[in-house]
């Protein structure tokens, strides 16, 4: 793959894969979650991972620098109440999300995917606003990398030389 989007989604999918096991399932995010007639096609805990922005400079020769924000959210179905009422063992699977959200953190943070780009640097994280049952956490990272794909190969040619005539010495 080329892209620098596909290669990002595929290295911090396996990122993920790798670091925090309770991820049940990992894909771009294409609206999964907005499903609000039945269940999201989805296992849970899930990531969807979309980057919504990226700013671009020129260096040179068609290259560019990336600036590049990436969203990664974090959803779950509804397990218990940590309501002050409820039994300790309740609240702490109701609160389990957190600790998963802390783990995709770390295993996110300071990420460079085969140093192809900068390390990955938190920039916000919080909850959704929704109309169902499910908890859905989001963070916004942000990188830089260089997009040399549009850069052209340098076509070599071999120059000939030919000198006509006598040298006078």
């Amino acid at each position: 793959m080329i892209s620098l989007f596909a290669q990002l989604f595929l290295a911090i999918q396996k990122q993920i894969m790798a670091e925090v096991p309770e991820i049940k399932y990992i894909d771009q995010d294409l609206g999964q979650l907005e499903i609000y007639e039945g269940r999201p096609a989805v296992a849970w805990p899930c990531v969807l991972i979309d980057f919504p922005d990226a700013q671009y400079s020129n260096h040179s020769e068609l290259v560019q620098w990336a600036d590049v924000n990436i969203s990664v959210r974090l959803g779950f179905a509804p397990f218990s109440s940590a309501n002050s009422l409820a039994p300790d063992i309740s609240k702490e699977k109701a609160l389990e999300y957190y600790e998963v959200e802390n783990k995709l953190y770390e295993a996110l943070q300071g990420f460079t995917a085969d140093d192809c780009i900068q390390p990955m640097i938190r920039l916000r994280a919080g909850t959704e606003t929704r109309e169902d049952a499910y908890r859905v956490r989001q963070m916004m990272f942000t990188t830089g990398t260089e997009d040399d794909t549009a850069k052209r190969p340098v076509k070599m040619k071999t120059a000939t030389l030919e000198i006509e005539g006598e040298l006078d010495m």
